[in-house]
């Protein structure tokens, strides 16, 4: 997959959080993306939020500090 983007979906807002490429055959990474991101300042802490990149997604609670 390229481009995957990664976002995160908190209420009726959506961050993108950034874009990668799984990895391909031959790669020991086959299918996986990391990223290093920052989290916007306006998220909301101790507030219920969805992670989502492609078909993929994963409910977090957004912490402060």
């Amino acid at each position: 997959m390229k481009d995957v983007r990664l976002e995160l979906v908190q209420g009726d807002r959506t961050w993108v959080l950034g874009h990668g490429d799984a990895g391909n055959a031959g790669h020991e990474r086959l299918g996986k993306i990391r990223w290093r991101v920052t989290i916007p300042s306006d998220v909301r802490a101790g507030r219920p939020a969805t992670l989502k990149a492609s078909t993929a997604q994963v409910r977090v609670l957004v912490r402060a500090g």
